[in-house]
């Protein structure tokens, strides 16, 4: 029976810990940051959480790039040539074109060997969301399941992970095309704050826009509250950009109405992620409820 390698890539988040503990690899993206080009890695080798947020208050330029085609077909080729079958959980088609450069790669190198077997599967999910998804294959992986039962499992787990986040400011998000730039002034003139979750295809939407920060922290609570299934048996993410005091709270308030997790825990997001959404960000994920919801 050939190995299976899981791949992932740095929208995941996911903490070196877990990655180690299943053997999860990942591909790398890249961000420019002031015209220098650096490597997304997660484990913020290439830049500090606290150099990135400060200079994006600053108004540093950062904007972020795809995996390379050729660093994903020498990662691909170098395994199949160790008699591994690969599964990619990647970052949604709806937010990177990475996706679709590994669809084409993997035809390739299986196109070179075809007894390999490799499957590109789309999360529907960002930062811990791809994230926890990551952990549950890769245990399935240890478990010895097979490829079959693999994919199809973690497909079928996609729509249950559940993500909800709380934006400080509408800013980086109209940086990052996620809104136009006259409805950022006019929200954050307002101090209105977007509810962001991932929708049936991974697309950060917008559940609606509350006034303050503290509401929208309690509705964050409410709505993950609402949605968590068996939350005893599972550990539940909070992940945050550059404000761990708010992550924390929005721990406190989960708890406050009566969901206690196996544990919590708090983590930073990723280059990737922290670009996109700003500094302010804070984002809770766990499995419950099927996600229905369709973002326009």
């Amino acid at each position: 029976m050939r190995e299976i390698k899981l791949f992932t890539d740095s929208c995941s988040d996911l903490p070196k810990k877990i990655r180690d503990k299943y053997d999860i690899s990942y591909f790398r993206f890249n961000f420019m940051k002031n015209g220098e080009e650096r490597e997304a890695d997660l484990d913020w080798r290439s830049i500090t959480p606290s150099e990135l947020y400060d200079g994006l208050r600053d108004g540093d330029h950062l904007y972020t790039l795809p995996a390379l085609e050729l660093n994903i077909y020498r990662k691909m080729v170098s395994y199949v040539k160790k008699d591994c079958d690969i599964i990619y959980l990647a970052c949604p088609e709806v937010l990177s074109k990475t996706i679709v450069k590994a669809r084409r790669i993997a035809e390739k190198v299986l196109d070179e060997y075809p007894d390999a077997r490799i499957e590109v599967i789309d999360s529907y999910n960002a930062s811990m969301g791809i994230g926890l998804i990551a952990e549950k294959t890769g245990k399935m992986i240890q478990d010895g399941l097979t490829f079959d039962e693999i994919v199809e499992n973690t497909k079928a787990l996609r729509n249950r992970l559940n993500q909800y986040a709380a934006v400080g400011t509408l800013t980086y998000l109209s940086r990052a095309n996620r809104i136009n730039a006259s409805a950022a002034i006019l929200g954050n003139l307002l101090n209105l704050k977007p509810i962001l979750t991932a929708d049936v295809v991974g697309r950060q939407a917008a559940l609606g826009q509350i006034r303050g920060r503290e509401a929208s922290l309690n509705r964050v609570a409410d709505l993950f509250c609402a949605a968590i299934e068996e939350p005893e048996t599972q550990n539940v993410y909070i992940m945050h950009a550059d404000c761990k005091e708010d992550a924390l709270h929005l721990q406190e308030l989960v708890e406050a109405r009566g969901v206690k997790p196996k544990s919590f825990k708090i983590g930073d997001f990723g280059p990737i992620v922290g670009i996109a959404t700003g500094p302010g960000t804070v984002c809770i994920f766990g499995f419950g409820k099927e996600v229905t919801f369709k973002g326009e």
